[in-house]
């Protein structure tokens, strides 16, 4: 059985890519994904904030993948 459950949500934008999220990736796929927001007629809170999750080992020699997000003004 599966649920979802809304609670205390935020709407946030995400970017998918590989490798280390060096602060130089970071503001690439950053701006990549707020000027996609402006191209579809949405707008971040804050275009200079976002998060990054990381997965997979720090030390390993399988490729890092991560997630870039923005959080949407509603």
């Amino acid at each position: 059985e599966v649920r979802v459950i809304a609670s205390g949500a935020e709407l946030v934008a995400a970017v998918g890519f590989e490798g280390n999220a060096t602060p130089e990736v970071a503001e690439f796929y950053r701006s990549k994904l707020v000027a996609a927001l402006k191209a579809n007629g949405m707008a971040c809170s804050n275009e200079q904030e976002f998060r990054i999750n990381t997965f997979g080992p720090l030390y390993s020699l399988k490729t890092r993948q991560n997630e870039l997000l923005v959080k949407v003004e509603v």
